[in-house]
């Protein structure tokens, strides 16, 4: 218990003799004052009656200290209970000679020492334990000190008239880990556990003394409390109703075969199976579902993936879009050029601007490397696209060198010089002065001449772009850029210094001709239509106005000849000046290549001997529904030609203009008498000659696979489309059309990978964007032995 702090009386200051004493009860606890030396000073004593109190006293300032430690050490400040289990010292006066054996048995008289020095009048303060805790040194500084004369033992005697010495009891040492208790608890930090209100059900767990404290410290048992929601789990159930009691479906099963087989099995093994497989079965079920949330949560995964992909392309997009309207050399408002968005004819000396600067001029050539490269690690040299940072400045008739500063620094402000520029200048490098940049027409990009020119409402899309074919520049103008067609075309040709020739077509390709030409008008420059064009390391020699070719289909004419293998046969069906043939056939594939258009053909003759492939492209000029008929049929009855390709010999170093004998193999290439794959390039109404593949090998089935390893044609046919939100509608419009024209069903989901028929091997391949609503695909399948060997 905590004992009350006793109150001071004036009655007892005036007391004069030591022997004298009185008791006065405060609450249950009484104390006494001593007279003479220790006149005001009250001690309390046991709280029993007089005949059977014993001889225990203690100071009030010695218990208001031992009162502070126990609140701060959360211990307790009495011996346990009558009925505990834990020895309590009996109560003796203290003396030298008890005051000893507890100093060696270490025992302390107060909280506050840990030792007696009784070489004089006072206690020591000072802990003997390096060990003492800052708790224990805290309350020593906090008693007072006071004398402690021998002869007091006379004195307690005369007061409780008793042989019995009293004696202070003994605290001992805080230790640093305080027991618990069963009531007492840190200020602050009681949580109120479940089972506060049924203090019967402690568990009491008896605990070791504390460390740091002496052997006369009070130990308290730990207590380990039972949460009430545990108590009583089992209460009410039986034993068939607890998990493994009940049979499992398993279990129930095992049971029904043992009887069925009148298996006499002891009820104790059955009791035993039977949990054995109702652990089984609830462990299944737990595996089951776990299965189930993962999948779950994968797919939820996998939506929230497929969700942030969307975003980022979204924001890809309108990264790109904002790239693509600033343009590579974007350019701040001061260095944009003037604007006259009432030019119709273009101006060239309208377009002219200075733009005041700063430069930093260099005193000594010698220092420019220097000066530029501290420049540039302030960063205060000017980064314009296109411009040189090093000009010319000329002072005095001398010719010097400066770097152009950006523009927030003024040569007139050192505010805004950096402190590179200010260490430059006061070390006498260099001179910062004004400087006027002129800059021209000549500077400036076409977006940049044609942004100045054109109505605000029209800059959303700058017509820049263009296709080049040698050196002719196609445009293709939407119809509000047209007042401003000429002009586009002008500055297109002076800004592009490998095009001579700018025209823009009227009317469709394949509008007025079969052999997919375009009417044009000259825009700008030389009306020379007569260009050589380079592609896949070959080289074409063409009239423009006369034959079909586009660059943008560079990436498809590549991927196309790429899915050849050498030794094959390819039939190109409309090969125009042959950007399909000539490349297979520089990788040594076997071509007959065909176009209907007669200049076509004249220009694929050249570049056949111009390319040097010869020896696997073969040029036709027929129709090109005759021509497929009659190429399966010409290969089975010609003869097939064989190409050896020796090695290329290398120069012998030992012995100059002597050629050195290579040890590779020649490459030798017999042309096959089936067809591997039939190409057909005109997006336009190539799907309209699809049934000309209708009996092309009939009567022959006896060359393919299963009597061969050979296979039938793959076919590889160019359509347009519709730009559909769902990609899916186009291909099942395209399948569609071919179902119709062969006269067989295909569908989408005989694509590689799908559900339908695989031996078609169908593949969708989106080529490009002809305009939003029209999108160009090429549909390729292995040709169906009911379409190849069907007679009519």
């Amino acid at each position: 218990m905590q004992l009350p702090r006793a109150a001071t009386s004036r009655e007892a200051t005036d007391q004069e003799s030591w022997g004298e004493s009185w008791a006065v009860v405060y609450g249950s606890l009484p104390f006494l004052t001593f007279g003479a030396l220790h006149t005001g000073r009250r001690l309390y004593t046991c709280q029993k009656d007089h005949q059977h109190r014993c001889k225990f006293f203690l100071w009030t300032s010695d218990a208001e200290a031992r009162e502070k430690l126990a609140l701060l050490s959360n211990s307790r400040t009495e011996a346990p209970a009558s009925g505990s289990s834990y020895p309590s010292p009996s109560p003796q006066t203290p003396s030298s000679k008890t005051a000893s054996a507890q100093q060696s048995t270490g025992g302390l008289l107060t909280p506050q020492t840990g030792g007696r020095n009784y070489g004089g009048s006072r206690f020591n303060n000072t802990p003997t334990s390096t060990g003492a805790s800052a708790k224990a040194r805290m309350m020593a500084e906090d008693t007072d000190e006071f004398d402690w004369d021998e002869g007091l033992q006379n004195e307690m005697d005369q007061v409780f008239e008793s042989s019995q010495p009293l004696r202070q009891p003994e605290f001992g040492l805080p230790s640093r880990k305080t027991p618990r208790t069963e009531k007492t608890t840190s200020p602050g930090k009681r949580k109120r556990s479940v089972d506060d209100d049924a203090e019967s059900d402690r568990t009491v767990t008896p605990g070791g003394p504390a460390r740091g404290m002496g052997t006369g410290a009070h130990v308290t048992p730990f207590l380990t409390p039972t949460p009430t929601r545990y108590r009583n789990a089992g209460v009410g159930l039986g034993a068939a109703e607890t998990p493994l009691a009940t049979s499992s479906d398993l279990a129930a099963q095992v049971s029904r075969i043992l009887e069925g087989h009148e298996v006499d099995v002891p009820v104790g093994a059955m009791e035993e199976l039977r949990a054995l497989f109702n652990r089984h079965e609830m462990k299944v079920k737990g595996i089951i579902r776990g299965r189930d949330i993962s999948r779950a949560a994968l797919k939820d995964k996998d939506d929230q993936i497929v969700r942030l992909n969307e975003r980022i392309s979204m924001l890809e997009s309108q990264l790109e879009l904002e790239r693509t309207r600033a343009g590579p050399g974007y350019l701040s408002e001061m260095y944009r050029p003037p604007v006259n968005r009432a030019m119709r004819v273009l101006d060239r000396s309208f377009f002219k601007k200075t733009v005041p600067l700063s430069a930093a001029t260099i005193f000594k050539n010698s220092d420019i490397s220097m000066v530029r490269s501290s420049l540039q690690k302030s960063k205060d040299i000017l980064n314009l696209p296109r411009l040189s940072t090093i000009q010319d400045v000329k002072k005095d008739d001398v010719v010097k060198k400066c770097l152009l500063l950006k523009e927030e620094i003024k040569y007139d402000d050192t505010a805004t010089w950096s402190p590179t520029i200010n260490e430059l200048v006061n070390n006498g490098i260099v001179g910062v002065g004004p400087f006027n940049l002129e800059l021209d027409y000549d500077y400036w990009l076409h977006s940049d001449i044609i942004s100045a020119v054109l109505p605000e409402d029209l800059l959303e899309e700058v017509p820049q772009g263009f296709t080049q074919v040698g050196h002719i520049a196609h445009l293709n103008l939407r119809e509000q850029y047209l007042p401003w067609k000429r002009l586009i075309a002008e500055v297109l040709l002076d800004k592009n210094s490998t095009l001579r020739t700018v025209i823009r077509k009227t009317e469709d390709v394949g509008s007025h001709s079969e052999f997919r030409t375009f009417p044009y008008e000259l825009l700008a420059g030389d009306a020379d239509m007569n260009v050589i064009q380079h592609e896949q390391d070959c080289e074409f020699r063409f009239d423009f106005s006369r034959v079909y070719w586009n660059s943008r289909l560079h990436t498809e004419h590549q991927r196309l000849v790429e899915l050849f293998k050498p030794g094959q046969m390819v039939c190109d069906v409309m090969a125009g000046v042959g950007p399909f043939a000539i490349p297979a056939g520089k990788k040594k594939i076997f071509v007959f290549a065909n176009d209907l258009n007669p200049h076509g053909y004249e220009v694929m003759q050249d570049a056949v001997k111009r390319n040097k492939v010869h020896r696997f492209v073969t040029p036709f000029n027929q129709d090109g529904r005759d021509f497929i008929k009659w190429s399966a049929r010409a290969l089975l009855r010609w003869d097939s030609p064989v190409v050896t390709i020796l090695p290329k010999s290398k120069q012998s170093r030992n012995a100059p203009g002597k050629a050195k004998e290579s040890k590779l193999p020649a490459e030798v290439y017999h042309r096959p008498k089936l067809v591997d794959h039939y190409v057909m390039n005109l997006p336009g109404n190539a799907l309209e000659f699809l049934d000309a593949f209708i009996g092309v090998y009939a009567g022959r089935e006896e060359l393919f696979a299963p009597h061969t390893k050979a296979q039938l044609p793959m076919v590889h046919v160019y359509c347009f489309s519709g730009h559909s939100e769902n990609e899916v509608d186009d291909h099942i419009d395209i399948c569609k059309r071919m179902s119709e024209v062969m006269e067989y069903p295909i569908t989408v989901e005989d694509r590689v990978g799908g559900t339908g028929n695989q031996e078609l091997e169908l593949s969708i391949h989106n080529v490009r964007l002809v305009s939003p609503n029209k999108q160009m695909f090429c549909a390729s399948f292995r040709l169906p032995k009911e379409v190849a060997f069907r007679k009519k």
